[in-house]
């Protein structure tokens, strides 16, 4: 009776978001988006402009008034709100991603700030996210996500499993392994026990954005070397979650 109740609200979800969604497929950005879960976008930035942010990034660290979300380990530091503490890390109001950000959500009354973050290499990190995990068991939540450092494989590159923030993979992720459609988060083992063979590791130059649907199943690789900074824009239909709003700056 759960799984059915869980069927039956996931789909009334999508049935809702279905005309508009079908209308979004004719741009080929936001097609890559709704299908395979995201699209990236490289050069959004330049290099100096990535250099000034992280700088930023470093200066806001170390700034005792500045509030600070971290890990246990102190390996993945992020700012919730930077925008408003540096112009060089205001992401949240660049028009363009703005405008297909308000056309995913077909809304222009959004919550939203942008994260500023560090990920460093300690040793035992779990990755940027904490492993893999989806943000929103149901509805849709889109995301941009810009490097600000080059990320290669050991650089703990962001990764997502293509197409499983789509409806009919995600009940087809519960009928197969018994995973109730609710569960947002999973062990390494669990996602072994899948055999999921799609993931894509991005590794870019800084100054990539890549535009996500973060329904889909996804992670920030355990960081083994070096630091990796990133810039990334939260956007919610009606309010920030209250498990986030004591860390906004």
């Amino acid at each position: 009776m759960f799984k059915l109740r869980s069927y039956q609200r996931l789909w009334r979800y999508q049935f809702k978001r279905l005309s508009k969604q079908l209308s979004l497929i004719g741009d080929p950005v936001l097609r890559q988006v709704l299908t395979k879960g995201y699209a990236v976008m490289p050069n959004y930035w330049d290099k100096q402009r990535c250099e000034k942010a992280r700088v930023a990034i470093d200066h806001l660290l170390l700034a005792p008034q500045v509030k600070v979300w971290h890990d246990p380990l102190n390996a993945d530091e992020r700012i919730m709100g930077a925008e408003r503490l540096s112009s060089d890390l205001d992401l949240i109001q660049d028009p363009v991603i703005n405008r297909m950000i308000e056309r995913l959500y077909d809304s222009q009354d959004l919550a939203k700030f942008t994260l500023a973050a560090r990920l460093s290499a300690i040793q035992g990190n779990a990755g940027s996210g904490q492993g893999w995990h989806r943000d929103s068991a149901f509805v849709y939540q889109f995301k941009a996500i810009l490097y600000l450092s080059d990320v290669t494989a050991d650089n703990g590159p962001f990764e997502y499993c293509t197409g499983t923030g789509n409806p009919i993979s995600m009940l087809n992720f519960e009928r197969k392994y018994d995973f109730s459609v609710d569960k947002n988060r999973f062990t390494d083992g669990e996602m072994q026990q899948t055999g999921l063979n799609k993931v894509q590791t991005f590794c870019a130059k800084q100054g990539t954005l890549l535009l996500i649907n973060a329904r889909g199943l996804h992670r920030g690789k355990p960081i083994l070397h070096g630091t990796r900074y990133a810039l990334t824009n939260y956007y919610w239909p009606h309010k920030i979650p209250e498990h986030m709003q004591s860390f906004v700056n």
